[in-house]
């Protein structure tokens, strides 16, 4: 028996030949949608290239999610929420949440109205906030008008910066004034405050403490969640087939591969090659 490699841990020959065909069929249909000019597999990668928990931080897309979380003033990219989850900001805000990991830099009166900040603003800072310290000791240095040139840094232990006095980047310390009261970032640390109320449909993972430190083991907070899931499979599925589900045969299909997908580690090979066996005679 070949070495399967750590992907492929557990499965049998007769398993592991079946995946390879399927998974080279969902290859085969692309290459011939691209010929047709249905779909690009330019345009696919984008789709589906998202990293999964065995990447260093979690769901963040490997390169342009570092530097876009890196970057100065962009302290936790939630855009890729919708990436990594189908959902926008809007739908996971709740104003329920204790706001006790809202940053100064958050004015709690926009506009000198107290309401705006009660009614709207907290809704979303309250969940995304206590989550932005995985990426405190991160930043992005790049050559002046020349951001693809540049390269991920990480402030390592015995770092001391020189504006914040810890490990912490200066970019969390941005716009401080508008209210001291807010919350100061001092390390690494995160939590997970979408794990009560509303967002409790995302299904977490229960075996995970929901807090942490680091953008490792918050990726692996965001990977091992049943939207995480559902989402990848959903793009995969309709990369290759090139359309959405339509009806409930498509939807069981896709929580089959929804199951599969997190039994086998989150390998997303297995997610296409069942996609390809599925579709191939459409």
């Amino acid at each position: 028996m070949r070495d399967a490699g750590p992907h492929l841990a557990g499965t049998d020959d007769a398993d592991r030949l079946d995946l390879d065909a399927h998974t080279r069929l969902a290859s085969h249909l692309l290459r011939h949608r691209r010929a047709n000019r249905l779909y690009t597999m330019r345009h696919c990668n984008k789709c589906v290239k998202p990293a999964v928990h065995r990447i260093r931080t979690g769901v963040v897309r490997a390169r342009r999610g570092r530097r876009g979380n890196a970057r100065p003033l962009a302290v936790l990219r939630l855009g890729d929420l919708g990436l990594q989850f189908r959902h926008d900001l809007e739908q996971v805000a709740d104003t329920t949440y204790i706001p006790d990991r809202i940053r100064q830099d958050v004015t709690r009166s926009p506009g000198g109205d107290s309401r705006v900040f009660l009614n709207n603003c907290i809704g979303c800072h309250s969940g995304m906030d206590p989550l932005a310290g995985a990426y405190a000791y991160y930043d992005y240095s790049y050559p002046e008008n020349d951001m693809e040139a540049g390269q991920v840094v990480y402030h390592d232990i015995g770092t001391i910066n020189e504006v914040t006095g810890t490990r912490v980047d200066p970019k969390y310390h941005n716009n401080n004034a508008n209210f001291r009261p807010g919350f100061v970032t001092v390390d690494d640390s995160w939590a997970n405050y979408w794990r009560k109320g509303n967002n409790q449909v995302l299904g977490w993972d229960s075996s995970l403490p929901g807090s942490g430190n680091g953008a490792k083991s918050m990726g692996m907070e965001l990977a091992h969640s049943e939207a995480f899931a559902q989402c990848q499979v959903k793009k995969v599925f309709k990369a290759v087939c090139l359309r959405n589900a339509v009806d409930s045969t498509d939807r069981n299909q896709i929580d089959q591969m929804v199951s599969s997908f997190k039994a086998s580690n989150y390998q997303l090979k297995r997610v296409f090659a069942e996609s390809a066996n599925y579709c191939k005679g459409e």
